[in-house]
């Protein structure tokens, strides 16, 4: 089992109150909550380790102040316009226990894996009980992910990974519960590779939203992270992981919970 070490990263809070449990690094856990009406973040690590200094982030960051850093990283990937979607161009994705069954060209399915490779919005629902659901697509236009009450687990790797796409926005149905998770050990297709290593795991921009919940599991390393920037912009997200429960590479942006 590989592990990628924690690198100090710069993390921007926007409009709500983080509490960080930099404390608790010497757990075996990190958790993670962000949701209820004072909105927080707790977490053992969020790509920041307990001995990180201020002036080691503003570093890393390029910049001779924390301040100075902060506002060369201002700029992220959102969009108003991530949110906005047409109804009738929803493509459902059935999770059906052990098969998963989508009318789309967008969408391949072999068994239980499913690989979208088309730009869009997908909602899926129902149970995985060993499977995945795979982004890999070229177009320059979003990915979005709705997600309506699922239930999916992967034993041998992430259940979630994105590949490649422009950005991927995961949207939680309102009034519905959604579970991830994945095992304590991943089977790599070359043993050299050490990624995807998170239950949610994205090689590109994600945004997490809505106003449903969203528990996720990391048995084997961190439970959600991003190459890219990472942005929770509302809903009750639970995350326990046996590393970091929240992780972005370029950027971590908590901006509200349900």
């Amino acid at each position: 089992m590989k592990r990628r070490n924690g690198m100090p990263m710069l993390i921007r809070f926007a409009g709500l109150l983080i509490a960080l449990a930099l404390a608790s690094c010497v757990a075996a856990q990190s958790a993670v909550e962000v949701g209820g009406a004072a909105s927080q973040l707790v977490s053992a690590e969020v790509g920041l380790d307990a001995g990180t200094e201020a002036d080691e982030i503003s570093e890393d960051a390029g910049a001779e102040s924390v301040t100075e850093a902060a506002a060369a990283n201002d700029a992220d990937h959102d969009d108003p316009a991530d949110y906005v979607w047409e109804e009738a161009d929803v493509i459902p994705i059935a999770l059906n226990g052990d098969s998963i069954s989508a009318d789309s060209d967008g969408v391949a399915v072999e068994g239980s894996r499913a690989t979208i490779s088309a730009a869009g919005t997908y909602r899926l629902s129902g149970s995985l009980a060993d499977g995945q659901i795979v982004v890999d697509t070229e177009d320059e236009s979003i990915v979005r992910l709705i997600l309506s009450g699922v239930d999916l687990h992967n034993s041998t790797g992430a259940p979630i990974y994105i590949v490649s796409a422009e950005k991927v926005l995961i949207v939680l149905t309102d009034g519905t519960d959604n579970h991830i998770s994945d095992g304590e050990t991943y089977v790599f297709e070359d043993p050299d590779e050490d990624e995807p290593n998170a239950a949610i795991f994205s090689k590109a921009d994600l945004t997490i939203s809505g106003e449903g919940s969203l528990a996720v599991e990391g048995r084997y390393n961190d439970g959600i992270a991003s190459k890219d920037g990472l942005i929770v912009a509302s809903g009750n997200v639970t995350v326990d992981a046996v590393d970091d429960g929240i992780r972005g590479k370029d950027y971590l942006v908590v901006r509200g919970g349900a």
